[in-house]
């Protein structure tokens, strides 16, 4: 069994705001700001119920991953792990988690080899049972072998409490 942040790094390959030149600066210039106000993960943020997940991805655009079962330990829901966690894992400013109405937004600037990767994802549903996020991956530059935006929708479904 994988655990949830494994689940959330393989189908998120993606980051978030920011388009064509200076995309990424500019988006990392606006999470600055914001994180001077209010920097890691807003304690407004839900937590997602520990126990067995199925998470199915769909691909508007970059390549496709397979659904796969992931656990979620009662750590891991404390740390409100499952939301946005590619950021967490690349070497990143400072992951920005917000409420926004009844949605969860997370943003992050990384330089990942001199690529800088821009990512937004925007989650909503029932965090205890059936949730979906939006995940956005912008790069700068862009690559010449692949979508200049990354695109995906993923869909998380509580399986039980027990891994």
């Amino acid at each position: 069994m994988l655990k949830f942040s494994v689940l959330v790094s393989i189908p998120l390959i993606c980051v978030l705001a920011g388009c064509g030149d200076g995309g990424a600066a500019q988006a990392e210039k606006e999470l600055a700001a914001r994180r001077a106000a209010a920097a890691g993960v807003d304690p407004d943020v839900p937590t997602i119920a520990p126990g067995k997940w199925r998470v199915s991805v769909a691909a508007m655009s970059g390549p496709e991953f397979p659904a796969q079962t992931v656990c979620l330990s009662p750590a891991d829901a404390a740390a409100k792990k499952g939301l946005g966690e590619r950021a967490s894992q690349l070497p990143c400013a400072p992951r920005d988690v917000r409420k926004e109405g009844d949605r969860v937004v997370t943003e992050a600037v990384c330089n990942v080899g001199g690529v800088m990767r821009a990512i937004r994802t925007t989650a909503y549903g029932d965090f205890n049972s059936d949730y979906f996020i939006d995940y956005i991956e912008n790069n700068d530059p862009m690559p010449t072998d692949g979508p200049p935006e990354v695109q995906r929708k993923l869909h998380a479904r509580h399986m039980g409490d027990r891994c």
